[in-house]
């Protein structure tokens, strides 16, 4: 091993609990089609290269940092066997939402190191709400199928209206960012792939895909 390779070779030897703890949560979406030591493959895959990447001077843990992308390691790998389960809902949630998440954890990274506890309240409250409309769009792509687990005809209702909501928001939208909705969420693709497809990098594609959620959440009080 080169010299120069030992701190970050100490993170993942340090950290290849945390991979085998995210796979086990993915693996419980997709249960026994696919086996857990291959979605931890996938993973460490994803903590090799936050620990290759990973600036201790921003003062942030580790791993927080490289959580999202383990997780995003197994989520792109999992599009590889998606031909064995099917493209579901939860599956394209959970990879929107990490993407998500990913991008707002680098925003905290930049930002006040002793945030106060009204900042700390509207950091979560925000993220929620972004969260909520990765969820919304995941369901749209669904063309409005009933939810199996809607215990009532008022969810169901509550549901469908919440969809009509995000997806009249959508049509506001600019013509760029209605492209990347349409692209992620109905046709299928992972953000890199529509990354590549428009000749850009996949961190331009994370924060575009962050701008567009944060925006969606507001309400539309703010042009984009």
């Amino acid at each position: 091993m080169n010299p120069s390779d030992a701190p970050y070779m100490s993170l993942v030897e340090g950290n290849l609990d945390l991979v085998r703890r995210v796979a086990n949560d993915v693996h419980r979406m997709v249960h026994r089609r696919i086996e857990v030591d291959e979605l931890i493959n996938m993973g460490t895959v994803g903590l090799i290269e936050s620990a290759r990447r990973y600036d201790p001077q921003r003062g942030f843990q580790f791993s927080t940092f490289a959580y999202y992308r383990i997780k995003g390691a197994i989520l792109d790998g999992l599009r590889r066997h998606w031909n064995q389960f099917g493209r579901t809902q939860r599956l394209v949630a959970e990879e929107t939402a990490n993407a998500y998440l990913q991008e707002k954890s680098l925003s905290l990274q930049q930002g006040n190191p002793s945030p106060t506890t009204a900042d700390l309240l509207e950091r979560l409250s925000s993220t929620l709400s972004g969260l909520s409309a990765c969820y919304h769009l995941s369901s749209e792509g669904l063309d409005m199928l009933p939810d199996p687990e809607a215990q009532t005809g008022f969810e169901e209702v509550e549901r469908r209206s919440d969809l009509a909501f995000i997806r009249g928001k959508v049509a506001g939208l600019p013509p760029d960012w209605r492209e990347l909705v349409a692209a992620i969420y109905d046709e299928g693709l992972s953000l890199d792939e529509f990354a590549r497809l428009k000749g850009r990098s996949k961190s331009w594609a994370c924060r575009l895909h962050a701008r567009i959620i944060d925006h969606l959440r507001q309400d539309g009080e703010a042009a984009p």
